[in-house]
C-alpha cells in the first residue's frame, strides 16, 4: 500500500475534528442568542465519535505494525509522553496567554485522561496503549470465534444504547461506552473476513464512493433533522446520532470497514500513529481538556459566542475563520510534535524539534509562574482581563533570553535548564519582594545586587537555608550537564546562527526598552488619558498605562517581562507644553511677591534653629483599618501630638516606597508629577542633575541617621549629592552609627538607639542644623519571635496576616514609648528644636480571610494614610493639615517655626494651605477619602501647573530658576 494514498483523507478529518471540537455542547454554556443556529452548531459535534471510530479502524487495518510493539517499552511511552506533553503544553498556553482563571483543578487536566472513563481522551489513550496487547490476543483466537465474539458483542452494545435510550435512564453509561465501542471496532478492522479481499478493484471504489455519500446524506439528514425537531417542536431520537453504538455510526463503520482493504506497510505501530494519528491526538486533546480549558479558547481567544448575535452571512464567515485559525495553530503543533517524536525515533537527541517541544512548554510556565510570584502566588489575584496579545509579547520576550542564553552555551538542555534556574530564581527573590515591600523587582534593584546579604537578613532567610539553596543549584546545574553528556547532543548552532540570535535579542530587547517609557503617563489634570496608550498598535494589544510608581498593577496588567523593559529607560519627566523662559520668569516674580508678603509677618530665619526629620520605618495606626479592632491605642502618645499639630500623611507606597517618600520630603518634589519610569529618584535622578531643591540647604550643618546600611537606594551616593555632611549607618556610610541596640529578637537596631544617635549630635553643636533619622526598627518581616509580648487585637485577618499584626504593633507601641522619652528630652535643651516626625507607608500586612482583593481595592485609600505630626520645644504656631501628602511637610513646618520662606517654597505654602493631598495621580481629601478631579477649583489647578513647571524646570527642563534667587530665602 502508498502510504501517501490517506494525506488527503487525514487534513478533510482532521479539519471536520476541528469543527467538531468547537461545537461541543460544552463550548456554548451559558451562550444565548440565535437558538437555531446553537442547535446547528452543536450538531457539528456528532461527528467527533465518527472520527474517533475512523481511528480505531485505521489501528484494526494496521495489525501487524501494532502487534509488532507489544513488548516495546518505547511505545507504550511515547504513548505517554506525547499525551502528557501536549496537555501540558495546553495548560501553560491556557494560564498565559488564555486566560488567568487558574485553579489547582485545571493541574488534574494533564494526567486526567489517564484515570477518568468520562473523558473521550480516556478511550483514545488507552486504545492505543492496548492496541498491540489486545490485537495480539485477538489474534490467537479462531476464525469463527473471532466471528461470531465480534457480532454478539457489537449486537448486545448496540442493544444496550438503545434500551438506555428508550427508559431514558442511566444515561452516564454512555460515556463509559466510549472505549468499549472503539475496542469492538478495532478489532472488526483488524477481522479479514469481514472486508471479504477477493472483491475487484471496481467494487472496492464503488464502496469507497457510497460510503463518502451515505456519509455526506447522514450528515445532511441530521441538519435536516435538527430544523425540523425545532421548528416542529418533536424530539429527534438519540439512537439515529453518531453515539457510540448509536445506529448511524454503526452503519457508517461497516462501509467504510468495506472500502479499505488491510494494509501494509513498513512502518512500526509508533511510526504510524506519529505520521497518521498524532494530528488527531492534538486536536482532541486540545477539544478535550477539562476544567473549560478548551472552552476558554472557543469563547475567550476565538470568541465565537459573537456568531450567535451577527447577521448570517457575517456569522457563517466569522465561525469558518476562526476554525480555519485554530487548525492551523493545531496543524503547526502536530507538525512540530512528529518531527520531534521522528527524531526521538532516530535517537537524535540533538534535534531543534525536540527542544521546541521543551521550549513551548517551559517558556509559557515560567511566565505563569513569574505572574504568580507578583501576587504572592495567589491564584484568585491574578489578572483576568483579556490579555492574549500583551502576554503573547511578554512570553516572545522571555523566548529571547533563552535564545540569548543558548547562543552563549550552545547546548539545547544545558541552556533550558539555566533559564529555568534563572526564572525559579528570579521567581523566588520577585515573590520575596512582594512580600517584604509590595512591589516587584524594578530594573534599579540589579543595583542592589551589592547589598544581597542585607537582602537576605530582611527576607529572613537563614544561612542554612541560603546553604541548601546553592547546594541545590550546583546539584541541578550538574544533572543538566551529565543529561547533556549521557544524550550525546552536541553543538546545537553554528557560530553564523548564534550571532543572528544576538543581534535579534539585542534589537528586541531595545525596541521595547526604549519603545515602552515613551507610552508612559502622563500625570495631566485630563484623566481620560491615562487609562491606555494612543498608540495604535499598543491599543490593539491591550497594553494599560499604569503608574509605575507602584509597578505591581503594570506587572499583572502588561506582565513582568514586558513591565520590567519598560523601567529601564528612565524618562524623568514629561515636558509641560507651557514651558519656557518667558513662562519660568512670570512664575518667579509670582511667587518672589508671594514670599515677600509671607516673610512680612515671620521673624525667625529656619538656619538658626535645629529640625530633626525622623522617617518612622512603615508607621500607621491599625487601629484605622477596617475589620481590625484594638482594645487599646498602640500609639496613645503619638496619637496626642498629631491631634495638636499634624495628621494624615497620604503615602504614595504600601508595604514600601520608602527611599521616595524621603525624597519628597527632602526636597518637595512630587513623585506624582514625575515621568512614571522614575521609580527611584536617588538611583535615577539625582546623579544626573547638578542641583535640586532641599530643606537642608540653608543649613551649615547637616547629617543624616539610617541604622542599617547606606547602599540601599543608593542612598550614600545620593545624600552626598544633596549636600548632607556625613551619613551615619551601621556600614556603608560615612561614620558608624554609635549605638546599635535591639530590641527583643529583631535583628534590627532599635528606635532607642536611633534617638540616642540624634541626641548624640545635638549635644554635639548648639548651632542650627539638620539632622535627618530613617529608623529601621518597625522594618518588615514581623515575625511573632521578635517579641515576648502579644497585643490583644480583634479582626477579620488571615492567620499570617494577623500573627504579623500582633507583632508590628507591639513593635510600634515600642516606638511610641520612645517617641515620648525623646520628645521629654528634646525639652531640656535650651535651644529652638523642631521634630517632623512621619511614617512613611503602612506594613504590607493585611490580608483579609474573605473577598480580600476586593477589599484591598475598597480599602485603597486607607492603605496609603500614614501619620504624621510637627512638634516644637518652643513656642509655636499650631498648625494642622488633616491629609497631607510628604512634599507638603517642610511648607507646614516654615509655617509652624514662624520661619521665612523663599520663592520656592511660598509656592509650596500655596500648595499645602490651599490644594488637597495628591500622590498616585489621586486626590485626597480631608477627610481621608479621594476626591473627583472636576472639584479642583481654578486656583487649586493653576497653583498645581506651577508647581508642575517648577518641578519640571529644575529635574528635566533649562534650569531658568536656578540661576536666579527663586530658592534662595531673603
Amino acid at each position: 500500500m502508498r502510504i501517501k494514498k490517506y494525506d488527503f483523507i487525514k487534513l478533510l478529518l482532521a479539519f471536520t475534528a476541528v469543527v467538531s471540537m468547537a461545537s461541543l455542547p460544552a463550548n456554548w454554556q451559558n451562550v444565548t442568542g440565535h437558538m437555531l443556529r446553537l442547535s446547528f452548531i452543536e450538531t457539528l459535534s456528532w461527528i467527533e465519535p465518527f472520527i474517533l471510530s475512523l481511528i480505531a479502524l485505521f489501528i484494526g487495518h494496521h495489525k501487524q505494525c501494532f502487534m509488532a510493539e507489544y513488548r516495546s517499552l518505547s511505545y507504550y511511552l511515547k504513548i505517554f509522553i506525547t499525551f502528557f506533553s501536549l496537555s501540558l503544553f495546553y495548560l501553560s498556553l491556557n494560564a498565559t496567554i488564555v486566560t488567568s482563571l487558574f485553579s489547582v483543578q485545571k493541574l488534574t487536566t494533564i494526567v486526567s485522561y489517564v484515570y477518568q472513563p468520562s473523558n473521550l481522551l480516556f478511550s483514545l489513550f488507552w486504545l492505543l496503549m492496548l492496541a498491540p496487547v489486545l490485537l495480539r490476543l485477538f489474534e490467537q483466537l479462531n476464525d469463527n470465534v473471532k466471528k461470531y465474539l465480534s457480532i454478539i458483542l457489537l449486537v448486545l452494545g448496540t442493544l444496550t444504547t438503545l434500551i438506555i435510550f428508550y427508559f431514558n435512564r442511566y444515561l452516564h453509561i454512555i460515556d463509559y461506552t466510549w472505549f468499549i465501542w472503539l475496542l469492538l471496532v478495532m478489532v472488526m478492522g483488524s477481522t479479514d473476513y469481514l472486508q471479504r479481499d477477493n472483491r475487484d478493484s471496481v467494487s472496492q471504489h464503488v464502496y469507497q464512493i457510497l460510503s463518502l455519500v451515505v456519509t455526506f446524506l447522514i450528515l445532511i439528514g441530521l441538519f435536516l433533522g435538527r430544523y425540523f425537531s425545532l421548528k416542529y417542536h418533536f424530539a429527534m431520537p438519540q439512537v439515529f446520532n453518531l453515539h457510540p453504538f448509536g445506529l448511524l455510526n454503526l452503519i457508517l463503520i461497516f462501509l467504510f470497514n468495506r472500502s479499505f482493504k488491510l494494509s501494509h506497510t513498513n512502518l512500526t505501530g509508533s511510526q504510524l500513529i506519529n505520521k497518521f494519528i498524532m494530528p488527531f491526538i492534538v486536536i482532541f486533546i486540545f477539544g478535550n481538556m477539562w476544567q473549560e480549558i478548551s472552552r476558554d479558547w472557543w469563547m475567550r481567544i476565538a470568541k465565537l459566542q459573537q456568531v450567535m448575535t451577527l447577521p448570517t452571512n457575517t456569522a457563517i464567515s466569522w465561525f469558518i475563520f476562526r476554525i480555519i485559525l485554530t487548525f492551523i495553530f493545531l496543524m503547526v503543533v502536530a507538525y512540530v510534535w512528529q518531527k520531534a517524536f521522528n527524531a526521538i525515533d532516530l535517537r537524535n537527541w540533538n534535534s531543534g524539534w525536540i527542544n521546541a517541544i521543551l521550549v513551548a512548554i517551559v517558556i509559557p510556565s515560567s511566565f505563569f509562574i513569574l505572574q504568580l510570584s507578583n501576587v504572592s502566588f495567589r491564584f484568585a489575584s491574578l489578572q483576568k482581563m483579556d490579555r492574549f496579545w500583551i502576554y503573547l509579547v511578554n512570553i516572545l520576550i522571555l523566548l529571547t533570553l533563552y535564545l540569548v542564553i543558548l547562543a552563549l552555551v550552545n547546548r539545547y538542555y544545558i541552556s533550558l535548564g539555566l533559564y529555568s534556574l534563572a526564572m525559579a530564581i528570579i521567581s523566588f527573590a520577585n515573590y520575596q519582594k512582594v512580600i517584604l515591600r509590595n512591589e516587584p523587582i524594578v530594573p534599579l534593584d540589579v543595583k542592589n545586587i551589592v547589598i544581597l546579604p542585607e537582602l537576605i537578613k530582611m527576607a529572613d532567610i537563614t544561612t542554612q537555608q541560603i546553604l541548601i539553596g546553592v547546594i541545590g543549584l550546583l546539584f541541578i546545574i550538574g544533572l543538566f550537564i551529565l543529561l547533556q553528556h549521557i544524550l550525546g547532543a552536541k553543538k546545537a548552532f553554528s557560530l553564523p546562527i548564534r550571532f543572528i540570535f544576538i543581534v535579534f535579542a539585542a534589537l528586541n530587547l531595545g525596541f521595547w526598552i526604549n519603545f515602552l517609557p515613551k507610552l508612559a503617563v502622563q500625570w495631566s489634570t485630563d484623566n481620560t488619558s491615562h487609562t491606555v496608550s494612543t498608540n495604535p498598535i499598543m491599543v490593539k494589544l491591550h497594553y494599560i498605562n499604569i503608574n509605575l510608581i507602584q509597578p505591581q498593577a503594570h506587572y499583572n496588567n502588561n506582565g513582568s517581562a514586558l513591565g520590567f523593559l519598560s523601567m529601564v529607560k528612565v524618562e524623568i519627566m514629561d515636558k509641560p507644553s507651557e514651558y519656557s523662559e518667558a513662562t519660568m520668569n512670570q512664575i518667579a516674580t509670582k511667587y518672589e511677591k508671594s514670599a515677600a508678603q509671607i516673610n512680612d509677618s515671620r521673624s525667625r530665619n529656619i538656619s538658626d534653629q535645629t529640625v530633626v526629620y525622623v522617617l518612622s520605618e512603615s508607621l500607621a495606626n491599625p487601629s484605622r483599618i477596617p475589620g481590625v479592632t484594638l482594645e487599646k491605642d498602640p500609639l496613645p502618645y503619638i496619637t496626642k501630638l498629631q491631634n495638636e499639630s499634624g495628621g494624615l500623611l497620604d503615602s504614595l507606597g504600601y508595604g514600601g516606597g520608602t527611599a521616595n517618600i524621603e525624597f519628597e520630603t527632602l526636597t518637595s518634589l512630587s513623585m506624582n508629577n514625575f515621568s512614571s519610569s522614575l521609580s527611584i529618584p536617588y538611583s535615577s535622578l539625582v546623579p544626573k542633575v547638578n542641583f535640586l531643591p532641599t530643606i537642608m540647604q540653608d543649613f551649615k550643618q547637616k547629617n543624616a541617621i539610617h541604622p542599617y546600611t547606606g547602599l540601599t537606594y543608593q542612598r550614600n551616593d545620593a545624600f552626598k549629592k544633596l549636600g548632607f555632611q556625613n551619613f551615619y549607618t551601621l556600614t556603608n556610610g560615612t561614620k558608624t552609627i554609635k549605638y546599635q541596640n535591639k530590641l527583643g529578637n529583631s535583628p534590627y537596631v532599635n528606635d532607642r538607639s536611633s534617638f540616642d544617635e540624634v541626641l548624640e549630635l545635638l549635644k554635639q553643636t548648639k548651632q542650627g542644623q539638620f539632622i535627618q533619622l530613617s529608623t529601621m526598627q518597625n522594618h518588615t518581616p514581623f515575625l511573632s519571635s521578635y517579641y515576648n509580648k502579644n497585643w490583644p487585637i480583634k479582626d477579620n485577618l488571615t492567620t499570617a496576616s494577623e500573627a504579623s499584626l500582633n507583632a508590628y504593633t507591639v513593635g510600634i507601641n515600642y516606638t511610641d514609648n520612645e517617641v515620648k522619652d525623646f520628645i521629654q528630652k528634646i525639652n531640656q535643651m535650651k535651644r529652638p528644636i523642631t521634630i517632623v516626625f512621619y511614617g512613611d507607608h503602612l506594613p504590607g500586612i493585611y490580608n483579609w480571610k474573605d473577598d480580600n482583593s476586593a477589599k484591598l481595592k475598597a480599602y485603597d485609600n486607607i492603605l496609603h494614610q500614614s501619620d504624621y505630626f510637627i512638634y516644637s520645644n518652643f513656642d509655636s504656631k499650631k498648625i494642622s493639615k488633616k491629609v497631607a501628602s510628604p512634599n507638603m511637610l517642610t511648607p507646614l513646618m516654615l509655617e509652624k517655626t514662624n520661619s521665612k520662606v523663599s520663592p520656592y517654597y511660598a509656592l509650596l505654602t500655596q500648595l499645602a494651605k490651599k490644594t488637597p493631598a495628591v500622590e498616585r495621580d489621586k486626590y485626597m481629601g480631608t477627610d481621608g477619602n479621594y476626591l473627583n478631579e472636576e472639584k479642583l477649583t481654578k486656583e487649586q489647578k493653576q497653583i498645581l501647573k506651577d508647581y508642575e513647571l517648577v518641578q519640571y524646570d529644575v529635574s528635566a527642563g533649562k534650569n531658568y530658576l536656578s540661576d536666579k534667587t527663586f530658592y534662595k530665602t531673603k
